[in-house]
C-alpha cells in the first residue's frame, strides 16, 4: 500500500520519534511510505546544543489573535502542499498528524476521494488550557468534531485520550488506541558515544547514576532530582544524576545545580542524536520519570518504555499510562506524587542494587510482549485493510 504520511518530523521531541519509528515499522510490513513534514521551517537542533527561553511578558490580545491567524493561514498552505503531493505521488491512503485547526487533511481527502486516517496525540484545547495559552477554543472544537466524523480511522495514542474525546460527544466510531512503542531490535544495538560521553560513562561506571531523558519541561519534573540529590548523596557519595535532553528549564535545573554546589554530581548531556539513546541509557542505574501532577494525564510516555527496553527500574507517578507499563512490578509507582515519595522510591533502588535489576529485567520482557512499532504497525495495518474492505463494501 502507498501512503502519504505527514507529520512532524524535525520537531527534535517525542512526535519527531514517534513518526520516524511508525515510518520505519511500516515499511518493514512492505508498505511504501512516503514522509511529508508538517513543519515548513525545520528544526534539528545539533547534538549538544541547548535550549533556553527568556520569559515573556504577556501578548496582547491582538498579538495573540495575529498568532493564531498565522496557524489559521497554514492550514490553507498545508491544504495547497497535499495538492501537489496527491498530485505526484497518487497515494492508496493519507495518514495525517493533528495540530491545532488543521483540517486541511481532511479537506485534501475529501476533494481526491483518499481514506485519511488522523493522528491524534493529545488535546490541544487541554494542553493550551493548562498553559494558560490563548486559542480560538470555537475553532478548535469545530475543527475537532468535523475530523471526528468524517475521518476514515482516527488514531489515539491512550484510553484516557479515547476517554476525553467521547465526553465531548465526538463520533468514536472509527477511533483505534495505539500506543508508543519501542524499536528493540535498535535498542539491542548500541552505537559508539562522542568522546566526552563516553569519557563520562566510563567515569560514572561504578557511580549509582539515576537518569531522566527528555525534553526539559515544567510538568516534565527532572528539576524535582536536583531538589532531592543533597538528601540523596548524604546516604550514598556515589549518587549521580545524569539528564538527557534540553528544553525550557535548561536554566532553572543549571541555577538550582550551582545553588547546590552540585556540578560535580549532575551532568546534562543536550539535545542528542536518536542513535546513541539506547547507550547513553546504559549509563542509568534507575530511570525516573518525575511528571508533576496532572489532572488529565493522557499522553503515551515514550521515555517510560525506551527505559523499560533497555532494563532500566523506573519510578514514575501513578498517572495515566504509567500505571499499566510500571504495574506489574517492573519499577515503582508513586501512588503519592510528592518529593517524600519520590525520595523514598529513590533510596529503595539505590539501596537494594539487585532489586532494582530484577525489576528492569521485567520491565525489559513486558515491553518487548506488548510495546513495540512493529506490534503497533500490525494492528493499524489491520485496521487499515478492514477500513478498504469497509469502503469497498459500499
Amino acid at each position: 500500500m502507498k501512503i502519504l504520511y505527514m507529520s512532524w518530523f524535525s520537531s527534535g521531541e517525542g512526535s519527531k520519534i514517534h513518526a520516524q519509528e511508525f515510518t520505519h515499522a511500516m515499511e518493514q510490513l512492505d508498505h511504501e511510505v512516503i514522509t511529508k513534514d508538517l513543519s515548513i521551517k525545520k528544526h534539528n537542533p545539533s547534538p549538544g546544543s541547548t535550549h533556553t527561553r527568556k520569559e515573556q511578558a504577556p501578548s496582547s490580545n491582538l498579538k495573540n489573535y495575529l498568532k493564531e491567524l498565522k496557524s489559521l493561514v497554514m492550514v490553507f498552505i498545508r491544504f495547497i502542499r497535499l495538492i501537489g503531493y496527491i498530485n505526484k505521488y497518487k497515494p492508496e491512503r493519507l495518514i495525517y498528524r493533528y495540530s491545532i485547526y488543521d483540517i486541511s487533511g481532511m479537506l485534501a481527502a475529501k476533494l481526491f476521494r483518499i481514506p485519511i486516517i488522523y493522528e491524534i496525540n493529545g488535546s490541544i484545547e487541554y494542553e493550551r488550557d493548562i498553559a494558560n495559552k490563548f486559542y480560538i477554543k470555537r475553532f478548535v472544537k469545530t475543527s475537532e468534531k468535523y475530523i471526528f466524523k468524517h475521518a476514515s480511522l482516527l488514531l489515539l495514542v491512550s484510553e484516557e485520550l479515547k476517554r476525553y474525546f467521547g465526553s465531548k460527544s465526538y463520533n468514536m466510531d472509527h477511533v483505534l488506541v495505539v500506543p508508543n512503542g519501542v524499536d528493540i531490535r535498535k535498542f539491542n544495538q548500541p552505537q559508539p558515544l562522542p568522546e566526552r560521553l563516553a569519557q563520562l560513562k566510563q567515569a560514572w561506571s561504578s557511580k549509582k547514576v539515576i537518569g531522566f531523558m527528555g525534553s526539559l519541561k515544567s510538568w516534565h519534573g527532572a528539576e524535582r532530582i536536583i531538589d532531592l540529590l543533597p538528601e540523596l548523596i548524604q546516604k550514598d557519595q556515589d549518587v549521580r544524576y545524569l539528564i538527557i535532553g534540553d528544553g525550557d528549564q535548561r536554566g532553572v535545573i543549571n541555577d538550582k545545580i550551582t545553588q547546590s554546589k552540585l556540578q560535580d554530581y549532575v551532568y546534562i548531556t543536550g539535545f542528542q542524536d536518536y542513535t546513541i539513546i539506547p547507550s547513553l541509557l546504559d549509563i542509568m542505574d534507575i530511570a525516573v520519570a518525575p511528571y508533576q501532577h496532572i489532572d488529565f494525564f493522557h499522553f503515551s510516555p515514550l521515555k517510560v518504555m525506551e527505559y523499560m527496553a533497555k532494563g532500566k527500574p523506573v519510578i514514575a507517578p501513578a498517572l495515566g499510562q504509567c500505571k499499566d507499563l510500571i504495574a506489574k512490578d517492573h519499577g515503582i509507582l508513586l501512588q503519592e506524587n510528592n518529593q517524600e515519595a519520590l525520595k523514598h522510591a529513590l533510596l529503595k533502588l539505590i539501596m537494594d542494587p539487585d532489586q532494582a535489576m530484577e525489576m528492569g529485567k521485567r520491565g525489559q520482557r513486558y515491553i518487548r510482549e506488548h510495546y513495540t512499532w512493529e506490534q503497533n504497525a500490525r494492528r493499524i495495518e489491520q485496521a487499515l485493510q478492514e477500513n478498504k474492505r469497509r469502503v469497498s463494501n459500499g
